[in-house]
């Protein structure tokens, strides 16, 4: 680890790490998942939940 860069990256999978065990020892599973790299498919990520959601919390018509 010579940058700052890779300080922060490092530090960042630690606590993600730490953050999953935690969650395992509580007895939930956590994915190990990520998020995608991309600021548009982090977009298009965020739009297809908020859809998702906003479909369920609908009152439905009668």
């Amino acid at each position: 680890m010579t940058s700052l860069a890779e300080k922060k990256q490092y530090f960042d999978r630690v606590k993600l790490e730490n953050y999953r065990q935690s969650m395992r020892l509580e007895g939930l599973n956590s994915t190990n998942q990520t998020l995608p790299t991309s600021k548009n498919e982090r977009a298009k990520l965020k739009q297809s939940l908020m859809n998702k959601y906003a479909t369920k919390n609908q009152p439905s018509s009668r």
